[in-house]
């Protein structure tokens, strides 16, 4: 799914998210951002809601 809007819903979410503590313990949700990090969490066994990337970014990276 491309995002062509900034009133999108999830780029709501990830900005609340990096904004406010509150809706971080109340989410229960963290916004990782790099690649490094984003593997060491999958590798951890965790799974991730959602991943926001560029069109061009090569998903088997991760």
């Amino acid at each position: 799914m491309i995002i062509n809007s900034t009133q999108n819903a999830k780029l709501k979410q990830v900005r609340a998210l990096l904004q406010q503590t509150k809706t971080r313990a109340r989410e229960r949700q963290a916004v990782l951002e790099g690649v490094r990090l984003v593997q060491d969490v999958i590798g951890q066994g965790y799974v991730p809601e959602f991943i926001l990337h560029r069109a061009d970014f090569p998903l088997d990276a991760l």
